[in-house]
């Protein structure tokens, strides 16, 4: 007949199982982890000397990145103003509406609203 292992045995070598399976996984991850540093660097490399070579070409052709960057900032500005000149005019619009309604509701329990003006 086969020899049996001990229960003690073979619940040791379980848990050895499952820790070199975690440190395969800890090593594959650790490699991965290098390999995603590597490339991470040699795209900021390869994004700074985009950027050189773009601001060396915009100086050129006579117009800088600051130029671009400063008439960004001018046109976030007069967007910013007319959004918020139309988010004005559509709660003024929609208070009117909501005062009206409200109105109607009063007079429609024979209530007013005290509109005495100095």
């Amino acid at each position: 007949m086969g020899t049996v292992n001990p229960l003690n045995i073979v619940r040791l070598v379980g848990i050895n199982d499952k820790y070199a399976g975690a440190e395969e996984y800890d090593n594959d991850v650790r490699r991965t982890n290098i390999v995603c540093s590597w490339h991470e660097k040699q795209y900021q490399k390869s994004r700074t000397r985009n950027l050189e070579v773009n601001f060396q070409e915009d100086v050129d052709l006579g117009k800088s990145v600051f130029d671009e960057h400063s008439e960004m900032v001018v046109e976030m500005g007069m967007a910013n103003k007319s959004v918020k000149i139309l988010r004005k005019e559509r709660l003024r619009e929609l208070l009117k509406r909501d005062y009206m309604q409200y109105e109607a509701e009063l007079n429609a329990k024979g209530l007013a609203i005290d509109k005495h003006i100095d």
